[in-house]
């Protein structure tokens, strides 16, 4: 018999249902960060599928968005500080910074989604998302070991189009867990 590894299971590719709490997302997030505090987010469900993006700018924002999606994983580049994500994200795994390039994740990208290019995703105009993306594509695809089906689009989220609740907000207002700490009511 042959062996070899199948696949690798971390904190954020989890899809067995009874090592998932009920109600509860098992998020992969990549995070590049670019100049001007402008940052990309890439975020995947890999039960679900759910691949979405969004670029925005100011640490405030960053902050907020790894409040509101508090991802089992994120994935960040090796030249970047991590001290300020150490205690807002349960793992982080550093990723050399050639897995952030541009060129090569929209390459990934129209690849995946066997697309010509990115634009009818809305996120052309999005480089710090793409390279964020293209990150995460890879990492999914290294981890599992075999092709990914159920990844079939990609959303552009946008900050503009909802309500957008700062970090110490959500906690206050007990959103996902209680001040105390616990989850429950």
């Amino acid at each position: 018999v042959e062996r070899k590894v199948m696949r690798i299971v971390t904190p954020g590719t989890v899809t067995d249902e009874a090592l998932l709490e009920q109600g509860q997302e098992s998020l992969v997030v990549a995070l590049s960060l670019g100049s001007d505090e402008q940052f990309g987010i890439a975020l995947l469900d890999m039960s679900s599928g759910r691949f979405s993006v969004l670029q925005a700018q100011g640490e405030e924002a960053l902050l907020s968005e790894l409040q509101r999606l508090r991802p089992a994983e994120l994935l960040i580049s090796e030249d970047t500080d991590i001290t300020p994500y150490q205690h807002r994200v349960a793992s982080i795994k550093q990723r050399a910074p050639w897995h952030f390039d541009t060129g090569s994740a929209e390459r990934e990208l129209c690849e995946q989604f066997s697309s010509k290019d990115l634009a009818g995703f809305g996120c052309a105009d999005l480089p710090l998302a793409i390279s964020a993306a293209g990150c995460l594509l890879a990492y999914v695809k290294e981890t599992q070991r075999s092709a990914l089906p159920h990844i079939r689009a990609l959303h552009t989220e946008s900050r503009e189009e909802g309500l957008i609740l700062d970090a110490s907000t959500r906690h206050n207002l007990e959103l996902s867990e209680s001040i105390s700490g616990h989850k429950q009511n």
